[in-house]
């Protein structure tokens, strides 16, 4: 294996990094995040069924098949006990959901998954002065509005502390948080300046942190989860946060508001190339 130089056209502005954090203080965040979480996880194993999903329904079926090609009088009696196995999945299923009690009070200021946490900051970074997203701006006397009514804005309070699992799912997937959790930061900062929460904290967790948070919320996997300011029997993790966590420095928003010529950067990178193919004469 030889290696070789090759030019790439980079980018002039600086490069966004993600807040360094000591190993110390991620283990302890960790621990008192899934100390945290634990009720909601509980909760679900107790009193929330698992999905069974088409497997299982699927799984009866063939195994009914079977049955009824062995003899093909017991069709009627086989479709029956499909039939049967299906309502008692789903009677089970209403049966347990309806005499679970309330998950906790800690659910409505939790979020989980990307999609749900870059949604709820995409709103934020949409936020002008005013306090208002772009999507509930009042629309101009010369534009007819719409038919139907915007949804009016949330009254939850904001995140406080965004956590990812950084090494179990390729960087496209979590590449984005470092410049959305700044820019929400700052508008979230610019509509309300007088509100005495800070910025939002971003902790980037290993792979191996996933296990036990999902096993803290109750769930095989866990990509993203956003903790609210509000949240009860948060304030220490948050204290922690703040002392331990620096917030997310994307310089290159300010050296883009400048308007400043910046000259092409060519970054020469060292690949490794294998030998030549011998060409067939």
């Amino acid at each position: 294996m030889s290696r070789r130089k090759v030019p790439e056209l980079d980018t002039p502005f600086s490069s966004v990094e993600w807040p360094v954090i000591s190993q110390e203080s991620q283990d302890t965040i960790l621990e008192l995040l899934c100390n945290l979480l634990s009720p909601l996880g509980q909760h679900r194993r107790h009193h929330v069924v698992p999905s069974q999903g088409k497997r299982s329904r699927r799984r009866i079926r063939q195994a009914n098949k079977t049955s009824s090609q062995e003899d093909a009088n017991s069709a009627p009696l086989a479709l029956d006990r499909t039939m049967g196995a299906e309502l008692e999945i789903l009677s089970g299923t209403q049966r347990q959901s309806e005499h679970a009690p309330p998950p906790p009070e800690l659910a409505r200021f939790v979020d989980t998954g990307l999609v749900a946490v870059t949604r709820e900051l995409a709103k934020y970074a949409s936020l002008n002065i005013t306090g208002i997203t772009a999507q509930e701006a009042p629309v101009p006397p010369s534009i007819p509005a719409p038919t139907s009514v915007p949804s009016p804005p949330s009254s939850a309070a904001p995140y406080a502390a965004v956590f990812v699992v950084r090494s179990g799912h390729p960087s496209a997937f979590y590449s984005h948080f470092p410049q959305m959790v700044a820019v929400a930061s700052q508008q979230l900062a610019a509509a309300s300046p007088d509100s005495p929460t800070g910025p939002i904290r971003l902790v980037g967790f290993s792979h191996a942190c996933e296990d036990r948070l999902g096993a803290s919320l109750g769930i095989p996997r866990v990509s993203a989860v956003a903790l609210r300011s509000n949240a009860p029997q948060c304030q220490g993790l948050l204290k922690l946060l703040e002392e331990t966590v620096p917030t997310v420095d994307v310089r290159w928003l300010d050296e883009a508001q400048t308007g400043e010529y910046r000259d092409t950067q060519i970054h020469i990178a060292d690949i490794s190339v294998g030998p030549k193919r011998k060409k067939k004469m």
